[in-house]
């Protein structure tokens, strides 16, 4: 069970970092580079395949100019929202 839960953490944070990027109209290349990943393994990371430490989370966060809490807290209904028109820093 707590497998199961942890799976399922993994893509909700991927799809919401992905629905960041996507706002920012950044390409996932663009995101890749900026972290400094392959793009193969950045789209690992959206689908939520691999399980992201806090210091690669922070990175993605800075590349997409988001406060990390923002990637955490999973709220779809609110995130574009609280992105505003995509207006800079939002951390």
């Amino acid at each position: 069970m707590i497998m199961k839960h942890k799976k399922d953490c993994c893509i909700r944070l991927g799809a919401q970092i992905k629905a960041i990027r996507q706002h920012r109209r950044l390409s996932a290349e663009q995101v890749a580079e900026r972290i400094g990943v392959i793009a193969s393994t950045y789209f690992k990371y959206e689908s939520g395949e691999i399980d992201l430490c806090y210091s690669r989370l922070c990175g993605i966060a800075e590349a997409l100019q988001v406060h990390v809490a923002r990637m955490i807290c999973y709220d779809p209904g609110r995130l574009l929202t609280d992105l505003g028109a995509g207006s800079g820093d939002e951390r």
